[in-house]
C-alpha cells in the first residue's frame, strides 16, 4: 500500500505542471466578480486573499476553482477547474487580508 501512495500526484500538481508553473502554483475560490470592477476579481486561496485582473480566456465567476501562478506579481497564467478552461491573469496583489482587500478594490470598483 505504501508504493501506491508513494506515486500518487495531486490534482493540484498536474494542473501546475500543466501550466509550467509547480513552484508557484497555487489553488483557490472566486468569492468576488462584478462587471463594475473594470475586469478584477478576487480569489480566496490558503494564504489569502488576491486581487487579480482577468486578461484572457472566460473570466472566471464566483464559486470557480482556479489554480495558477497568483502568488507572484505580473501576467500569469491560470487554469479553472471548475469549468476545465485555461487563461490569463494580472496580479495586482495577493497575501492580503479581507480587510485589505475590500480597501484595495475600492480603487477598482467604482
Amino acid at each position: 500500500m505504501k508504493q501506491v501512495i508513494r506515486y500518487l500526484i495531486p490534482v493540484n500538481a498536474l494542473f501546475a505542471i500543466a501550466l509550467g508553473t509547480v513552484a508557484q502554483a497555487a489553488t483557490g475560490m472566486v468569492v468576488f466578480n462584478s462587471s463594475g470592477c473594470r475586469g478584477h476579481f478576487v480569489v480566496e486561496a490558503a494564504s489569502g486573499f488576491a486581487i487579480l485582473e482577468w486578461f484572457g480566456g472566460n473570466a472566471p465567476q464566483k464559486g470557480e476553482v482556479i489554480v495558477g501562478g497568483f502568488e507572484e506579481f505580473g501576467m500569469q497564467p491560470i487554469y479553472n477547474t471548475t469549468l476545465g478552461q485555461e487563461g490569463q491573469v494580472w496580479v495586482e496583489d495577493f497575501w492580503l487580508s479581507k480587510a485589505s482587500v475590500i480597501k484595495k478594490m475600492e480603487r477598482f470598483c467604482r
